[in-house]
């Protein structure tokens, strides 16, 4: 099972690209991706990434200029896991320059998923990144959002705004489909035991009937040994 922290590594090249550069191309709407069954729309504002996608650090990226001079862009990055996310509570996450992560859960459809919390200093900028763990049933995706540290309300609320459009079948089970499979398996081992019962019953009962078949034998054959001869 992948672990979180080797999905939080992407910043620092992300942002000075457009630091840089800021070179984005048309504007996003709805991502729609067939290998993840996953469909989430993009917020107004942002503009898709190419660079990023091109240098492999993300599926789908996207970014939004700074809202002013000297402060980062806001980015978005969607990138599987090459996995499977279980429900335990990520270990030892790090960020790129090795600080470490703190971790909170956020809702996302009817489950609370993992959310690492990440500082960073870039460009000489401080930094945030905020990345949630998808479980996807196909594979896992890290959702992350990276700006500047003085909006971090904004980039929750962002990622909020995000997993509410974002629609993918999980390998996680619900509470639903927790009580039906129990039921399930209940049924299968309630049905096991019923069959089994049958076929002791059938057994024991053609034991018993032979058992009371060699008895009367055992009667006839003493009643005609006993006889009196004439």
């Amino acid at each position: 099972m992948p672990m979180m922290r080797h999905y939080l590594m992407p910043s620092v090249a992300i942002v000075g690209i457009f630091v840089l550069s800021a070179h984005v191309t048309y504007a996003a709407a709805t991502i729609s991706d067939a290998h993840f069954q996953m469909c989430v729309t993009i917020p107004d504002g942002f503009t898709e990434a190419h660079e990023i996608v091109a240098s492999g650090q993300a599926k789908y990226a996207f970014v939004r200029p700074s809202a002013k001079a000297g402060e980062l862009p806001t980015i978005i990055l969607f990138k599987g896991m090459g996995g499977a996310v279980g429900n335990e509570t990520p270990k030892n996450v790090k960020g790129p320059d090795g600080t470490p992560a703190t971790i909170h859960t956020v809702p996302w459809k009817s489950f609370y998923i993992y959310v690492a919390r990440i500082p960073e200093v870039v460009e000489g900028l401080n930094a945030l990144n905020i990345v949630a763990a998808i479980p996807i049933r196909t594979e896992a995706m890290t959702v992350t959002v990276v700006g500047d540290h003085s909006r971090e309300a904004e980039l929750n609320t962002l990622l909020t705004t995000i997993l509410s459009t974002l629609n993918a079948p999980s390998n996680w089970q619900t509470g639903d489909e927790r009580i039906q499979n129990i039921s399930y398996n209940v049924g299968k081992v309630s049905a096991y035991l019923f069959v089994l019962w049958i076929v002791v019953t059938i057994i024991l009962n053609s034991r018993k009937t032979r058992k009371e078949v060699v008895n009367k034998f055992d009667t006839a054959k003493r009643a005609v040994e006993d006889a009196p001869l004439e």
